[in-house]
């Protein structure tokens, strides 16, 4: 899991705010049920009385008891702690009876939480509770990012029947199908090894418009966002935008995001080549691309042009890092997006 801290303490805030949203609940209904069922303010009472009893009694004596022996201390208080277990017992039951005769919930007065297993802790002992990984991702899609990852592009719904079998490249002579056949499987196996020591660590999915490169792109995101890994997708125009605003504004949230940028498990940059082109833009692009794999930083960039329109439009070590550090797909076929029209 790739949290920076300051998405951490994102999380740790969202369980603050889960139980003080909960005390408050249980307040209100405490308060609700006094007016309500005024007796049941005297057995609160009397239980609270009797547990500082059970407590001073069991410190005090009867608490254990030897089997080979026989030997059993008994209290020094009022009460032995069988008798005092056995009146708390007594005054629980009639408060459940109290509630659900009046139509509440027999625990409507219990301590309320989001998640019982660790009490809106987010940690079962020092281990993270299973939902932590769930207030993870709801963080992780919330960011910045989210807008431009679209939730339904996932494996499940990435079609191959609509690449043909026909369309074929001329210079490998492969079917469309064939090569996102190919291509799909090494998006997988970039996600399942996404933890592991993989030679794979960078793509560059590259074609015409409308062949499912952004698509795969968010097939990838959604996987690893669920996995807890953090990701962030932007355009081109969007990223060079914050590199501008962060140059220029110097405020503290655009500064936040650059690092975000720069240190997430995953960043994506999508229509690369549709931005205005330069000096600026590819320093800044250089940074990104060479600082991730400084960082051993995964980077999946999208673009419409080809390898040889890449290499003319950016500086020569820009392509050399893409070329020696990115795995390059190519997308060919008919537009799948027109053929769902017709």
């Amino acid at each position: 899991m790739g949290l920076t801290n300051a998405q951490y303490d994102a999380v740790m805030r969202e369980y603050s705010e889960r139980q003080s949203a909960n005390r408050q609940l249980l307040l209100s209904r405490r308060e609700e049920i006094a007016k309500q069922i005024p007796e049941l303010t005297d057995i609160d009472r009397q239980i609270a009385e009797l547990s500082m009893e059970f407590a001073l009694s069991a410190l005090e004596g009867d608490v254990f008891e030897n089997a080979s022996s026989g030997f059993a201390r008994q209290p020094k208080g009022t009460h032995s702690t069988t008798k005092l277990s056995g009146l708390i017992s007594e005054l629980s039951h009639r408060k459940k009876e109290l509630l659900t005769d009046a139509g509440y919930a027999a625990d409507y007065l219990e301590p309320v939480y989001n998640c019982a297993d660790c009490q809106d802790t987010g940690y079962i002992g020092s281990e993270k509770c299973h939902c932590f990984s769930n207030a993870v991702t709801k963080l992780l899609y919330a960011r910045t990012n989210a807008k431009n990852i679209c939730r339904d592009d996932t494996f499940q719904a990435f079609s191959l029947e609509k690449y043909s079998h026909d369309f074929k490249d001329s210079n490998t002579g492969k079917s469309s199908y064939d090569q996102m056949k190919d291509i799909l499987k090494i998006a997988r196996e970039f996600v399942d090894k996404f933890d592991a020591d993989r030679t794979v660590k960078n793509l560059l999915f590259y074609g015409d418009t409308g062949l499912g490169k952004t698509f795969l792109a968010n097939c990838i995101a959604n996987e690893l966002t669920k996995s807890c890994h953090s990701v962030i997708c932007l355009s081109s125009i969007e990223l060079f935008n914050i590199c501008s605003r962060n140059e220029f504004d110097k405020d503290e949230d655009t500064n936040e995001l650059v690092r975000e940028i720069s240190d997430c498990d995953l960043l994506i940059i999508d229509d690369l080549g549709t931005e205005l082109s330069n000096s600026f833009i590819n320093s800044r692009l250089f940074y990104y691309i060479n600082d991730r794999i400084l960082k051993d930083k995964s980077t999946i960039i999208s673009t419409n042009l080809t390898p040889d329109k890449l290499m003319a439009r950016y500086s020569d070590r820009i392509f050399s890092r893409i070329v020696h550090s990115y795995k390059m797909l190519k997308f060919f076929g008919n537009n799948i997006r027109l053929s769902t029209f017709f």
